[in-house]
């Protein structure tokens, strides 16, 4: 069965993990009827947290048209993990150099021991940024410089980075990803994002760790923000099955998967239907057609 709404079965749940992308905002614009949802149920009191990956930190839904204590009552990114990983200075790898692949559009590094270097030569893990631009020879020779490009907008845009990942992977440099997505639509382009990267750096032969949904390390920081325990009325609102809907399923608490949306929808316009995305798992899943 598929519920047409979130407010179907509202009655459910007392806490909402809400995903951004596919749920409540399409790339371009919210989403109709969204806001409204999320504002209905922070009126009723319930606790809405956004759990999103993205590798900002602190991130503020405002411009989206989204407020704070009207429309959602927390925010935890897969950018705030990480970041919290390396104030504690605690990752899986050792040393405190990080090179950047794609574009990083923060010093993720601020504030901690952690440091971003221009030479891979010097660093002990290379740091996926975001991969919509394309690379150009450098001038000093120390990094590849990158531009942006609207032609990237595709889903084999990790090619322009495979040289450098090749060079890492011989390297034996070790990869940290904070934002496990692999697609996703912003202004009206379907996109990869460094999700796609850890994936072909694995296919390489490089060993990755990501920070973000589906992980654990996502769950467990919301968890331990929002003062809560994992249960079935906790709802994790999401689009993406392999990010969202097998987080959820693996941390205890309810999926509920918004199909005619986002990545789930894209992924049945392509050829893949909804008990192909989920697998065997499928039946475990509440539907709902949108937020």
């Amino acid at each position: 069965m598929i519920y047409d709404c979130f407010m179907d079965i509202e009655n459910r749940f007392d806490t909402l993990l809400v995903d951004a992308y596919g749920v409540f905002w399409n790339g371009s614009a919210l989403i109709p009827g969204a806001a409204d949802t999320l504002a209905d149920q922070v009126a009723k009191g319930k606790r809405v947290c956004i759990v999103s990956n993205t590798s900002a930190v602190n991130y503020s839904y405002e411009n989206k048209g989204l407020f704070r204590g009207k429309h959602y009552t927390d925010v935890v990114t897969s950018g705030d993990v990480f970041y919290d990983f390396l104030k504690r200075d605690c990752l899986p790898f050792p040393g405190h150099r990080l090179y950047v692949i794609g574009q990083s559009k923060i010093d993720i590094a601020a504030g901690t021991l952690f440091r971003l270097t221009n030479k891979m030569t010097d660093a002990d893990m290379i740091y996926f940024g975001v991969p919509q631009v394309r690379q150009i020879p450098s001038l000093s020779g120390d990094k590849t410089e990158y531009f942006w490009d609207k032609e990237v907008y595709n889903l084999s845009a990790v090619t322009p980075f495979l040289p450098e990942m090749e060079q890492a992977v011989k390297r034996h440099l070790p990869a940290v990803s904070t934002n496990p997505d692999q697609i996703v639509s912003e202004a009206g382009h379907w996109i990869v994002r460094q999700g796609a990267m850890a994936k072909a750096y694995r296919e390489l032969g490089g060993i990755v760790s990501e920070f973000g949904k589906p992980y654990q390390n996502i769950y467990d920081y919301t968890f331990q923000k929002l003062g809560i325990a994992p249960s079935p009325k906790v709802a994790m609102i999401g689009d993406t099955f392999r990010t969202d809907m097998q987080g959820a399923l693996n941390s205890g608490i309810t999926p509920v998967w918004c199909v005619d949306t986002g990545v789930a929808r894209y992924e049945v316009i392509h050829g893949k239907s909804l008990e192909q995305q989920a697998g065997p798992r499928f039946s475990e899943i509440t539907l709902i057609h949108h937020l």
